[in-house]
C-alpha cells in the first residue's frame, strides 16, 4: 500500500520511522527489459519520484550514533541520493545538532531528510511509524501503526518469511488524516526549531468528523 500511496503522490510526502532503509523493496514487477525478470522499486525511488512530479518530501529519521555503529537504525542514504541525482531532485539531509537544520523547510519538487534523536543518548526515541500522502488535498491518505519501512519486516499471513513478524499498519483517509498531519507538523516543528512550546502552539484547521480506517496486517509488505 505505501508503494500505490507513493506512486500517486503529487503535492507531498511526509514519513517518519524509528528505522528507515531507503533501499527497502516495496513492490517488485516484471519487465520487458529485463526479460521478464524482476524490476525492484525501492523507498529511495518513489520518494525522489514523487519529488520529481512537484511533491514536497520530508522524512523525518531516527539517528542514534551508538545504534548506527552496530548497524541499527536509518540507512540506505547512498540509494536515496542515487535516486534523487538521476531524477535531478535536490536531496538536503541534515539532524538537529547541525546548524544547517535552521534551513530545512517543506519545499515543492524536493525531498528533506532530518535525522531526530540525541546523538549520545540510548534510552528514548520517537518509536511511531507514519507515513502521509497528499495530506492536505482531496483524497490525501494517512498510514499509522507499528511497520517500519526496513529489512526483515516482510512477511505474510501465514509466517512464512525467514523471520517471521507480526504486525498492523492502518490506512486512513477522511477528515482523520488532518489529525496526522498536525501531529507530524508538530514533531517537524520541534526537530527543527527545538521548542516543545512553540510546536505544541503550531496548530492547522482540524475537522471533528473521523471516517474510513482500514487495516493492513504484514501483506501490506510483502515484496509481490
Amino acid at each position: 500500500a505505501y508503494y500505490e500511496a507513493l506512486e500517486r503522490a503529487q503535492h507531498s510526502v511526509c514519513l517518519t520511522a524509528w528505522e528507515i532503509r531507503f533501499s527497502e523493496v516495496l513492490h517488485r514487477s516484471t519487465s520487458i527489459s529485463t526479460g521478464g525478470g524482476y524490476v525492484h522499486h525501492t523507498l529511495a525511488e518513489s520518494l525522489a519520484g514523487a519529488a520529481a512530479r512537484g511533491a514536497s518530501v520530508r522524512v523525518l529519521a531516527w539517528r542514534h550514533d551508538v545504534l548506527h555503529r552496530l548497524g541499527v537504525g536509518s540507512s540506505g542514504g547512498r540509494a536515496l541520493r542515487d535516486a534523487c541525482a538521476r531524477r535531478r531532485v535536490p536531496l538536503l539531509m541534515s539532524n538537529p545538532w547541525d546548524e544547517t537544520t535552521a534551513q530545512v523547510g517543506p519545499s515543492q519538487g524536493t525531498v528533506c531528510v532530518l535525522f531526530v534523536g540525541n546523538p549520545r543518548g540510548i534510552f528514548s526515541c520517537h518509536h511511531e511509524k507514519v507515513l502521509l500522502v497528499d495530506e492536505s488535498a482531496p483524497g490525501g491518505v494517512a498510514f499509522v501503526g507499528g511497520i517500519d519501512v526496513t529489512a526483515g519486516r516482510g512477511d505474510s499471513p501465514k509466517h512464512t518469511a525467514p523471520q517471521p513478524w507480526h504486525d498492523v499498519q492502518l490506512e486512513l483517509q477522511g477528515a482523520i488524516v488532518q489529525h496526522i498531519r498536525l501531529h507530524f507538523e508538530q514533531r517537524w516543528c520541534h526537530a527543527v526549531k527545538g521548542d516543545p512550546y512553540q510546536a505544541r502552539s503550531l496548530q492547522i484547521s482540524v475537522p471533528r468528523e473521523i471516517t474510513r480506517v482500514r487495516a493492513h496486517d504484514r501483506s501490506w509488505f510483502t515484496r509481490c
